[in-house]
């Protein structure tokens, strides 16, 4: 153990090693000085009103160059978000306890909504945090709601019953 110790000392003190340490040390030091600059620089508003023009301007090209691409790319980004939307708002749901309070359907999860106990403390619509998948936001505002299926909905809008119906 202490010749490895012993050796490793005189392995740093060979000038190629030394010059090596030197020049990595100097790459270090140069690209912390990079990272701190570009970080002023790309905070300033120009840039970045310059960086999202062309980017623009870019992609609009790109779309015109690649139109099967394009569509190919747009159709997976459309399905791949419809499908974390289904997953979000099967979450609620259960979170809810998975049936309509009233009747008890449970076949659809789409056709399962959100509604609101007191109207006045709605902060916003669950459908729409859905669509902008805004999970955080949707638990909030789902524990104001009670679970119905469509119909039953429909009715309590109509005035056919009333929430104090269920107890709650």
């Amino acid at each position: 153990m202490h010749d490895k110790k012993a050796y490793m000392r005189e392995y740093r003190q060979r000038p190629e090693i030394k010059a090596r340490k030197k020049e990595q040390d100097y790459r270090y030091r140069q690209k912390a000085k990079t990272k701190e600059m570009r970080k002023g620089y790309e905070q300033n508003p120009k840039r970045k009103e310059y960086k999202r023009k062309f980017m623009r301007e870019y992609m609009k090209k790109w779309r015109e160059e690649n139109p099967e691409q394009y569509k190919l790319r747009k159709e997976k980004d459309y399905a791949s978000k419809q499908e974390r939307r289904h997953k979000l708002k099967q979450e609620l749901v259960a979170l809810l306890g998975g049936s309509c309070r009233k009747c008890g359907y449970s076949k659809y999860v789409g056709a399962l909504d959100f509604a609101h106990k007191n109207g006045n403390e709605k902060e916003a619509v669950v459908g729409d945090l859905i669509q902008l998948l805004q999970k955080e936001k949707a638990i909030k505002e789902i524990n104001k709601c009670i679970l119905l299926c469509n119909r039953c909905h429909k009715e309590l809008d109509a005035g056919l019953w009333k929430l104090e119906d269920l107890g709650t």
